[in-house]
């Protein structure tokens, strides 16, 4: 009786610090997790997600590209089966930022393009903004 009290103490107490000792989400989820949002947004033409999930010269082209011309620019890539499908994520290499620079990811994936019937490889560059990993690349 006195070890199921102390043991349901104990179970109590990790609930109400909210469980620290469990594990928190790896950069390598949330790295894996923009990717599929990235290719989602791809997939859908959702402007928006990818203009606030993009940096570098990605951020600049989603962030500079009129909505009407982003528009045309889809329906001519799903036209022509170029939008990616990511099949898995391989490998990701993370590089710590050394003052003042940020740190960065690059993943290998296999996708396979619409019209391609082999996947192939391809990478992304990432980078970490404050908890958010974006694709630059």
């Amino acid at each position: 009786m006195v070890v199921a009290i102390a043991i349901g103490g104990v179970v109590a107490f990790a609930l109400l610090r909210g469980g620290s000792d469990a594990p928190g989400t790896s950069d390598e989820d949330r790295i894996r997790t923009s990717i599929d949002e990235f290719t989602t947004a791809l997939r859908d033409g959702d402007l928006a997600a990818l203009r606030s999930g993009t940096c570098g010269p990605l951020a600049s082209f989603y962030g500079g590209i009129s909505d009407e011309d982003f528009a045309a620019t889809y329906d001519a890539a799903v036209a022509s089966g170029s939008i990616p499908e990511i099949l898995s994520v391989d490998t990701i290499q993370i590089t710590p930022a050394e003052a003042p620079d940020v740190t960065t990811a690059i993943a290998q994936v296999t996708a396979r393009g619409g019209s391609e019937t082999a996947p192939s490889p391809r990478t992304f560059d990432l980078a970490l903004d404050g908890e958010t990993w974006k694709v630059c690349a």
